[in-house]
């Protein structure tokens, strides 16, 4: 699925090919036909639906003891796998042939800057989306780009995030959120309802298991 909670005109924006293995949703007391915005060829399996609850994302804190890695940037060909645990990054960018994953369990990645994963493949333990979460903390951009594999959930709720040619299982959590290019959308019901409990136009998208 590919939900926000706002409820204002063309607050969701699809553009280019986009397919969806399920909803395109809005906010609790929103229209879909004036807040889905679409410019091209776009397939949603369940339609376009209002949400039957508002919905509301908090900012996500670090836990103590989370292991320090500041500004991570990994090139084509790095490999960067992660333990179970929390793991906290100044920034994050990943380029085309690079791969990050998780190992063992659940990751909790915290970002206080921009995340940037461009062509890189992004895959939590064992292929499942619930074992890996990137967490923005602030409101720096996210980019998932450049045909890149995302296997599991970004929650940034203050961040505006850009989805671009890229194959997503997961979810995905943002303050402002744009599809564009060739998107597949897998929705993952594990992930529904992401994190928080309190804000305003969040964009909402997610998927199924592999």
């Amino acid at each position: 699925d590919v939900w926000t909670n706002a409820t204002g005109r063309a607050t969701m924006r699809l553009v280019g090919s986009a397919m969806v293995n399920g909803a395109l949703g809005v906010g609790f007391g929103g229209n879909p036909t004036d807040v889905i915005r679409t410019n091209g060829a776009v397939v949603a399996t369940r339609g376009r639906q209002a949400d039957t609850q508002p919905r509301t994302f908090p900012r996500p804190v670090a836990p103590a003891g989370c292991t320090q890695h500041g500004e991570v940037r990994l090139r084509g060909g790095d490999t960067l796998s992660l333990p179970a645990g929390a793991h906290c990054f100044e920034s994050l960018a990943a380029d085309a042939n690079s791969v990050l994953r998780g190992t063992g369990g659940k990751v909790e990645i915290y970002v206080s800057g921009a995340v940037d994963i461009g062509g890189c493949s992004v895959v939590g333990a064992g292929a499942v989306p619930t074992n890996l979460q990137i967490n923005v903390t602030g409101d720096d951009d996210v980019r998932i780009r450049g045909t890149s594999t995302f296997v599991g959930a970004v929650y940034a709720p203050a961040s505006d995030v850009t989805v671009d040619s890229a194959t997503i299982y997961g979810a995905v959590v943002g303050d402002e959120i744009s599809l564009v290019g060739g998107i597949v959308v897998h929705r993952d019901e594990a992930l529904t309802g992401g994190n928080g409990t309190n804000s305003h136009e969040v964009k909402l998208i997610s998927w199924r298991d592999l």
